[in-house]
């Protein structure tokens, strides 16, 4: 279990470093080969701002966080909260 300390120190290096939105991402480094192979709208019209920058999008940023504590998290935000975060009393 992480607690809520870790999870802030976590997320403070993506808001220092002013990580880019892009759907899909989770800390990874934005090239120009991924941006050419883009296919959605927003992606292609904003994502050429952030080639060369790390980039995540909401539950990305969860799994990246959770990796960088040493733990695994699932992308996407019905998985995190159905795998990761609901009630043992399931």
């Amino acid at each position: 279990m992480i607690l809520l300390e870790a999870w802030l120190a976590a997320v403070q290096t993506p808001l220092e470093e002013a990580w880019g939105y892009i759907w899909g991402t989770s800390g990874q480094i934005w090239t120009k080969e991924k941006q050419v192979a883009a296919t959605r709208e927003t992606t292609k019209r904003y994502g050429s701002r952030w080639i060369g920058k790390r980039v995540c999008d909401c539950s990305g940023l969860i799994r990246w966080a959770a990796a960088s504590l040493g733990e695994d998290a699932h992308h996407g935000s019905n998985m995190i909260w159905s795998e990761d975060c609901a009630p043992a009393s399931r």
